[in-house]
Formats: C-alpha cells, sequence, structure tokens
C-alpha cells in the first residue's frame, strides 16, 4: 500500500513519529505525485498549493478535507521542533536544503544551526543550510551572525551564493 510506503519513506527521512501521520503521508504522496497504482520510479514533483493537495488526496486515495479545514496539510510540525522555513529534499543528491528566509527569524547563525541539527539528529540524509535575505542591505546587517560552514543566497543575486569558509562549496557537511 502507497500510505505505507510513505510512512516509511517519512520514517526513514528522520521525521518525528508525530510527523508520520496520515495528513504528512497524503502530502508526501501528493508532493510525489504518487497515486496507490503509480510506482515510486515514475514520482514527478509538480508545483502544488494546499488546495491541489486536498484534491489529489480525494480523486487518488478517496480521502475527504474540506476545502476549508483545519487539518494539518505540508509535513505537520510539533510544538517543540523548529524547522526551517523551507525545506527541500534532492533524492537524487541525498541532501536536504534547509532555508531560513531572515525576514522571519534571521539567518543560520550557530545558535540555529545547533537548533536545526538536534531537530534533524535521526535524519540520515546530508544537511545544507541557507540563509536567504532580499537584498545586500539586509545581508550586511547580519553578516557577522552567520554560521560557518552554510551558504548565503540573496534575492538581489540570485544566480550566486555565498560560502561561508569551508574546504568544499554547497554540499552538506
Amino acid at each position: 500500500m502507497r500510505q505505507d510506503e510513505a510512512k516509511t519513506l517519512l520514517a526513514a527521512l528522520g521525521m518525528p513519529a508525530p510527523q508520520q501521520n496520515d495528513n504528512a503521508v497524503y502530502t508526501l504522496l501528493a508532493f510525489a505525485d504518487v497515486g496507490p497504482k503509480t510506482a515510486w520510479s515514475a514520482a514527478r514533483s509538480p508545483r502544488l498549493t494546499p488546495h491541489d493537495v486536498i484534491q489529489f488526496t480525494r480523486a487518488r486515495y478517496r480521502k475527504n478535507y474540506a476545502e476549508n479545514t483545519r487539518e494539518t496539510i505540508g509535513v505537520p510540525v510539533t510544538r517543540h521542533d523548529k524547522l526551517a522555513d523551507v525545506v527541500l529534499y534532492d533524492g537524487a543528491r541525498g541532501w536536504l536544503f534547509l532555508v531560513e528566509a531572515v525576514t522571519t527569524h534571521g539567518p543560520v547563525s550557530p545558535k540555529r544551526h545547533a537548533e536545526l541539527e538536534k531537530s534533524l539528529a535521526g535524519c540520515k540524509v546530508g544537511r545544507v543550510y541557507i540563509s536567504a535575505f532580499p537584498a545586500f542591505r539586509e545581508f550586511k546587517k547580519y553578516a557577522a551572525h552567520i554560521a560557518w560552514e552554510t551558504e548565503v543566497w540573496i534575492a538581489e543575486a540570485p544566480d550566486h551564493l555565498l560560502h561561508y569558509n569551508g574546504d568544499r562549496f554547497i554540499g552538506p557537511r
């Protein structure tokens, strides 16, 4: 059953037990576009809205959520977890990209890096930490607070990354 396989994948990614619930399973299946008879090798990554996830779940798995549901849909987080603003997984490289928007909680500081590492202690994939800034002006305010061995992305120069020291460029440590 695809739902059981999706739950196994969530566990393999190191997601805590509360984040391996049915809502997370259906969300993963929707974001992979894997229906009950779809092979995992045929998975894709369509861009979906919460409405799309609800529609997918209803059409492919006959699980109904109300359109304005208050049920949790994206992977749910417990009160004590502190995931990054954006979490992306590159299955080809086995890398998890953790992006912090500086406008919400600040950059990936040494303290924030340690918090994220603790939250993802059971995660077996490589982790890439990125602080995202809207402009160089904001970057200059926080430059001294960014953790070493992380990346910096600035919207004013979207085709470039700044690497904070280290023996190699982008990649997990």
